[in-house]
C-alpha cells in the first residue's frame, strides 16, 4: 500500500491548526463574558441557537454560553473528522486525500471478473 504521507500529514495539521484557531476564539468569547460580568453590565439578551431560544439578564452570561457551546462543537467536530480520517486510512487503500485517483482494494482486485453478483464493498 503506497501512502501519500506529506499530503496526509499536512491534511491532519492543517485540521489541527483550524481547530486550535477555532478553539481559541471560543475561549476569547468566553473570557469576554467574564470579563463583562466582573464589570455587572446588564442587558437584557435573547438570542435563538440550534432551535432553542435563550434569554439572559447580563450580557456575559450570554457570551460565556456562545463560547462554550463554539468549544464544544468545535472539539467533537475536529476529533470525528480526525478519527474519520485515520480510520478511513488506515483501512483502505484508497487515497482519500486525493479523490480523484482511484486504486483497487484487495477485495476489488481478488474478486472475479466474471462474477457480477458479488460486490466485495459490501460486507456479508
Amino acid at each position: 500500500m503506497e501512502v501519500n504521507s506529506k499530503a496526509h500529514n499536512s491534511f491532519h495539521k492543517s485540521t489541527l491548526i483550524f481547530g486550535i484557531i477555532v478553539c481559541f476564539f471560543a475561549l476569547l468569547i468566553a473570557g469576554l463574558g467574564i470579563w463583562l460580568i466582573s464589570l455587572k453590565s446588564s442587558g437584557k439578551t435573547e438570542f435563538e441557537l440550534f432551535g432553542q431560544k435563550f434569554f439572559s439578564e447580563n450580557v456575559g452570561v450570554s457570551a460565556i454560553f456562545i463560547g462554550a457551546v463554539i468549544l464544544i462543537l468545535a472539539v467533537r467536530r475536529i476529533s470525528k473528522s480526525l478519527d474519520k480520517i485515520s480510520d478511513n486510512y488506515s483501512k483502505t487503500n484508497y487515497d482519500i486525500l486525493n479523490s480523484g485517483s482511484s486504486k483497487k482494494s484487495e477485495l476489488e482486485a481478488a474478486a472475479p471478473d466474471n462474477d457480477n453478483d458479488f460486490d466485495p464493498r459490501i460486507p456479508m
